[in-house]
């Protein structure tokens, strides 16, 4: 996170942070532009929060848990450094986008591989792929299209299986990354919790 950065001041992480204070769950925001970038050109980007309690206290209830909040393990991401690191997973002539389903459309944009909308590639009669993963309580959409280039290197009939093969695989990526985040942040939440004895 960004050092000296008051997550209560930021009125995006705020509602992340006080969603995952009250479930106990990891919450991510919706997108947003990182504090770490405030001098760059803006991309989209989200950051995760695991709320830390203090060991041995009942946590069954959200007034116990806001009760036993020690604070929150957070990790900001840029969704284009994301897509890099899963970039074994896509067929470079596939183009992408990722949206976010509960932001309005001008704000909606995680992730696009290149300039040609996915509407646009619809009405150009491109074969498409769509769907929906949970993260961290929140709902993306996944929109997938193919381009002339990928007619050109796909043969016909493994074209629609591998659109759906790369959204699933996506999905799975994102839910892998999920994991490994949990394991990882489990350690540190641990760490913080004894400190909080």
């Amino acid at each position: 996170s960004a050092l000296g950065f008051d997550v209560l001041s930021n009125p995006d992480a705020r509602e992340a942070a006080e969603l995952a204070r009250a479930s106990g769950k990891i919450v991510i925001t919706k997108p947003i532009a990182l504090i770490q970038d405030a001098n760059k050109a803006a991309t989209p980007s989200f950051v995760m929060y695991l709320p830390v309690y203090r060991i041995g206290v009942p946590l069954g209830t959200e007034a116990q848990r806001q009760k036993a909040l020690l604070g929150w393990v957070d990790v900001p991401f840029r969704m284009a450094d994301l897509m890099a690191n899963l970039r074994d997973e896509i067929n470079p002539y596939l183009d992408i986008e990722i949206r976010d389903r509960a932001v309005s459309a001008g704000e909606s944009l995680l992730f696009h591989s290149d300039d040609i909308l996915h509407q646009e590639r619809k009405q150009l009669g491109e074969l498409q792929f769509e769907t929906v993963i949970d993260i961290g309580t929140r709902e993306w959409t996944i929109l997938i299209s193919n381009t002339p280039e990928f007619r050109t290197t796909a043969t016909l009939p493994a074209k629609s299986a591998m659109i759906a093969v790369t959204g699933i695989s996506l999905s799975f990526a994102f839910a892998v990354l999920v994991f490994f985040m949990v394991r990882s942040l489990d350690k540190s939440e641990r760490r913080a919790a004894r400190m909080g004895h």
